[in-house]
């Protein structure tokens, strides 16, 4: 998983659920730093093939496993 070129500010907004992953992956987050709206959608689309995940029908579970990876790389 890429979280490590997540910066710690976007890291802390989504832990604290002051930034929703949702929300950046469908473009209504507008306070995502340049780039690391991209990053968010590969760690994304890598979580979804690394567990075997449909991007369409599992993005809740996605998203869980993702804020899970967060949490261990920043929490």
């Amino acid at each position: 998983m890429k979280t490590s070129t997540l910066s710690d500010e976007t890291a802390q907004l989504i832990l604290n659920n002051d930034m929703d992953i949702y929300d950046i992956l469908t473009c209504r987050e507008g306070r995502i730093k340049g780039g690391e709206d991209v990053l968010i959608q590969d760690m994304y689309d890598e979580t979804a093939a690394d567990n075997g995940l449909h991007p369409d029908d599992d993005f809740e579970e996605i998203i869980e496993i993702m804020m899970g990876n967060i949490a261990a790389d920043f929490g």
